[in-house]
């Protein structure tokens, strides 16, 4: 004992403790580790694909934000807090009708819209690339905005003949849109000459037939009510009028 009174001041030496970092699917957050008290700073923002960062929280439910002052006196875990962005899938429909755009959270299940109509065509499907070569499949929202394509294959059709007595003409099936031509106006003519060509002699008829032999004329009257235009999008029968009808008799 020394032979008076003293005073002994104790040291201390500060513990070092750990912020560790659970990002909940985001980018990896180093943890800070130092001593206690010593000022912390936030460490920079994760990232995830799809959301907006929304801080640190002390809890895993994500019920109270943690606020960076100074190192406390525990190894402590901080929890991520995430929001989901929105993203808009718009539709291109190629001359189909209106299809409304899809807007939702990202990775939220999307439904593919009902598909869209157009005249003289079956709907093929969305694509995602403006030359329809990748099929889209609709599952979640992703994590941008995109436009998809309408596919579409044209319908075919029938023009169908009705010669009212006269000659058979075979229908024409082509796809909508397509160009059609009318019937030559000389087929008739052409056909009778080429069987008098090859009968001739056995029914007594000239070499070269009368250029307006009554059949001949009827089938030329009926092929010039034909004009060339596109193929229609539904089935309409090609019938002579009345006044062709009698036209053709006289």
């Amino acid at each position: 004992m020394p032979a008076g009174d003293i005073t002994l001041y104790a040291k201390w030496t500060a513990n070092s403790y750990t912020i560790t970092f659970d990002s909940n699917g985001g980018s990896v957050v180093t943890a800070i580790t130092q001593p206690f008290g010593s000022a912390v700073s936030a460490p920079i923002a994760p990232t995830k694909t799809g959301y907006t960062f929304g801080g640190w929280y002390s809890d895993a439910g994500l019920n109270t934000a943690y606020t960076f002052t100074t190192m406390p006196a525990a190894d402590i875990t901080l929890y991520a807090k995430w929001t989901a962005n929105s993203y808009t899938i718009t539709f291109d429909s190629n001359g189909g009708s209106v299809v409304t755009a899809i807007t939702q959270d990202f990775d939220t299940a999307v439904t593919a819209p009902t598909a869209p109509t157009k005249t003289g065509n079956t709907f093929g499907g969305w694509y995602s690339d403006a030359g329809l070569n990748t099929a889209y499949t609709f599952t979640t929202m992703p994590a941008a905005n995109i436009t998809l394509y309408a596919k579409w294959t044209a319908n075919s059709y029938t023009i169908t003949f009705d010669s009212n007595g006269g000659s058979v003409v075979t229908a024409i099936t082509q796809d909508f849109d397509t160009a059609v031509t009318a019937r030559s106006p000389d087929q008739g003519w052409l056909h009778l000459r080429r069987l008098v060509q090859r009968r001739g002699s056995q029914h007594g008829l000239p070499a070269t037939p009368s250029r307006t032999p009554p059949m001949a004329r009827a089938r030329t009257i009926y092929s010039s009510q034909q004009t060339s235009r596109c193929m229609p999008s539904g089935r309409p029968t090609a019938t002579p009028s009345r006044s062709t009808a009698m036209a053709a008799r006289r």
